[in-house]
């Protein structure tokens, strides 16, 4: 099974994953919330001046920028590296929420969100059923 798309670049991947809830603390200390919206207002200059400050590229820094900006609100379209880093993120939750549900018969929702690697990590973690 592949695990990690090829088009996908493992260093970004490892960064995003790392700096991606990195506004919790300024969007408590600016909103007194940590809300999604504030978590991606205030964690990508956070994370860009961490990435500068270790001398990353621009073009590197720009990309985890975008990503943290809008990691819970996926858009159209997106690099592998951000579905990989979301999948994370919806694989979590959704093993949260099953845990919840699993009591009421109900399956959560996560269809046409997850990769192929993201949807079979979920099958046979029973997080979702097999697709037919």
């Amino acid at each position: 099974m592949l695990l990690f798309d090829k088009n996908a670049d493992p260093t970004v991947v490892v960064a995003a994953a790392v700096l991606h809830d990195i506004g919790i603390k300024e969007a408590e200390r600016k909103y007194n919330s940590s809300a999604a919206e504030h978590q991606e207002t205030e964690g990508p200059p956070v994370a860009a001046s961490i990435l500068k400050a270790l001398d990353y590229p621009d073009d590197f820094i720009a990309e985890i920028y975008d990503i943290i900006r809008h990691h819970h609100h996926p858009e159209k379209s997106e690099t592998e590296n951000f579905k990989i880093l979301y999948d994370a993120g919806l694989l979590t939750n959704t093993a949260e929420k099953r845990l919840a549900l699993f009591r009421e018969g109900a399956e959560p929702e996560v269809d046409g969100y997850l990769t192929e690697a993201g949807s079979t990590i979920a099958c046979d973690a029973g997080l979702i059923k097999g697709r037919d």
